[in-house]
């Protein structure tokens, strides 16, 4: 079958159609699933990339993880999806989506696990009479995600190369100032002590998400291995975004997708007046300014330019080589 890259499954059948409607009128392929209760009715998907699921399928539910229960069946039993993917949740609970995620990943060992699980929240986007208030901002909150969710499908972490950057930056804990430590506790630590300590913003280890078949989990602690890295090298921040822009430059002049940090994407035609047009436009990934003057200007933001290393990182699979 065509790939397709958006699969709606709600079981109230207007909903269903308005939804996969929205995204088909912004030129986003879409299949719309009428779902009436029994699984073996809905068509196996195994091409999809992106889910939408309604929360709750089976009406009058009160049991949020009976209705978890309902999607992973439907993930396993019908849709199948054989490759990465990423669930877009659509309820009036945004919450629930990070249990989703927990109860997917304990429950669904044997299978594909999402890379993520997104809340759409109907309240944000739904009036009093249940219908769309504005059809564009629904889809602009869809294409976000599908960005973000898009760098975990095609970019999965390696995790031997996380290892080893991970053992560089732990040979000499002695060697960060006190400030640097206090912007990732315990960064004064040996590794396998760190690799150990529960991460609050995490709700896990270093080890258990190292260890996980989840590529979130990865994804998200390679964003953190790359927090550590520019840490450690703060103390030469002019340095650092030298190092920033001619990735910028070459990954340009090389052709590579350039979408996550404003660029253009693989195919468009690329010419040196292109990347200096390019690098004196205005673009938000760089703060108030274009790219140029955020490399060219006399003090260094550390934290934006963190974020752009990280986002080029997730699109050059040699980032940690």
């Amino acid at each position: 079958m065509d790939v397709v890259p958006a699969v709606v499954i709600d079981d109230e059948a207007g909903h269903a159609a308005g939804f996969a409607g929205t995204l088909i009128s912004y030129d986003m392929p879409c299949e719309m699933v009428h779902f009436k209760g029994d699984a073996q009715d809905v068509a196996a998907f195994p091409d999809a990339r992106f889910i939408v699921f309604d929360l709750h399928l089976v009406p009058g539910s009160r049991d949020p993880k009976a209705d978890f229960g309902v999607i992973a069946g439907l993930l396993r039993d019908s849709i199948k999806p054989t490759g990465p993917y990423a669930i877009f949740l659509w309820t009036m609970y945004p919450n629930d989506a990070e249990g989703l995620r927990q109860f997917l990943r304990e429950r669904l060992d044997d299978f594909h696990k999402p890379v993520s699980v997104y809340p759409l929240t109907k309240l944000l986007h739904l009036d009093d009479s249940g219908r769309l208030r504005n059809e564009k901002a629904l889809f602009e909150e869809v294409r976000m995600a599908i960005d973000e969710a898009e760098m975990l499908i095609r970019n999965t972490p390696d995790r031997a190369k996380m290892e080893a950057v991970l053992r560089r930056l732990f040979g000499d804990p002695e060697a960060v100032s006190q400030s640097q430590i206090l912007g990732v506790p315990g960064l004064n630590v040996r590794l396998e002590e760190w690799m150990s300590q529960p991460l609050p913003s995490m709700g896990m280890t270093p080890k258990e998400m190292l260890e996980s078949n989840d590529p979130g989990n990865l994804f998200l602690l390679e964003r953190l291995v790359h927090s550590i890295a520019t840490l450690r090298a703060s103390m030469h921040p002019q340095l650092v975004r030298d190092i920033v822009q001619r990735r910028v430059e070459t990954m340009y002049d090389d052709g590579v997708s350039l979408e996550f940090i404003g660029g253009p994407q693989t195919g468009e035609d690329r010419t040196p007046d292109d990347r200096q047009r390019w690098m004196d436009t205005r673009n938000a990934f760089f703060g108030d300014c274009t790219p140029q003057q955020f490399f060219e200007s006399s003090e260094v933001d550390v934290p934006r330019l963190s974020s752009i290393s990280a986002r080029l990182d997730a699109i050059d699979e040699g980032a940690f080589s």
